[in-house]
């Protein structure tokens, strides 16, 4: 629906943005997976925005309409029984509102998990995690807190991982500093980290 016109009702679910005078991208963003993290759209005249790949284009969550979607459908499981949630990659659900480009990084190759070529020559810190993501994570934790329930958040950025987990009431957290990551002769990952808690 949201692709069908520039007029149909959700199509502020999504992302969308005009391209730049050239008509490329409306900015430097890259996908995780490779490749620009928007998409044109010919039939519209817009680009989407995709922090991953083209079939998963990004939900706007500044939508108010959005929130509401998302938090009827964790109440929808946990009505039914379900124990609780994971949030991949939490924190690219808010990004820059006004989509400025990405710095470059002084040195590439400090993805989280591996190499992840193009996408770690630029510092993530308009097209992911913007200060106001928080407030979304507050909205999600007061729908879980309406009852005994389980949530994680999993986060990472160039250098940190961040792992969020929320137990009925209280939440533990751990940080690892990525720069402490090491490989083992048997190729297992061991990290150290910072365990805080905020309940």
């Amino acid at each position: 629906a949201s692709r069908s016109s520039r007029d149909d009702p959700r199509r502020d679910w999504y992302v969308w943005a005009d391209p730049a005078p050239d008509g490329s991208p409306p900015n430097n963003w890259l996908a995780v997976f490779g490749g620009p993290a928007w998409e044109w759209d010919e039939a519209t005249g817009q680009y989407y925005l995709h922090s991953f790949l083209p079939s998963q284009p990004d939900l706007d969550w500044r939508n108010p309409e959005v929130r509401r979607a998302m938090y009827g459908a964790m109440r929808f499981w946990l009505d039914r029984g379900a124990d609780g949630f994971r949030f991949d990659v939490a924190h690219y659900v808010m990004k820059d509102p006004g989509l400025r480009d990405n710095p470059p990084a002084e040195a590439a190759g400090d993805g989280a998990f591996k190499d992840l070529g193009e996408y770690d020559s630029m510092l993530h810190v308009h097209d992911k995690g913007h200060p106001d993501v928080h407030e979304v994570f507050r909205e999600i934790r007061r729908v879980v807190d309406d009852g005994h329930f389980f949530e994680v958040h999993e986060h990472w950025a160039q250098n940190i991982i961040v792992g969020f987990a929320r137990f009925g009431g209280f939440s533990v957290g751990i940080v690892a500093n990525q720069r402490k990551v090491v490989k083992t002769k048997k190729g297992e990952m061991q990290f150290g980290g910072v365990i805080y808690s905020d309940s």
